[in-house]
């Protein structure tokens, strides 16, 4: 099973998320800041783990996939340790 981390919790995160899940694929949302009652809401009805307010960089490195919000900079200390961690 593919596990996929979502870096950002909004609509498109969550769309992501539950995309991935139905497709079968560990699932992991991690968020900055604060997300949503709603959000938060369908991440539970469909059984996927989520942190907000930080980001678990221990969980999000073991990951295969890391898909990003498009309004998440490049340079975030999370991204730079992914790139780090790559190589790259």
């Amino acid at each position: 099973m593919k596990s996929v981390t979502i870096i950002g919790a909004g609509e498109s995160g969550i769309g992501a998320a539950i995309l991935a899940k139905k497709l079968g694929m560990d699932i992991f949302v991690s968020d900055n800041g604060v997300i949503a009652e709603n959000f938060k809401k369908e991440l539970t009805d469909f059984n996927i783990p989520y942190e907000e307010g930080g980001h678990d960089f221990e969980k999000v490195l073991v990951t295969e996939v890391v898909i990003k919000k498009s309004r998440c900079s490049e340079h975030a200390p999370v991204l730079r340790m992914l790139k780090t961690k790559d190589g790259k």
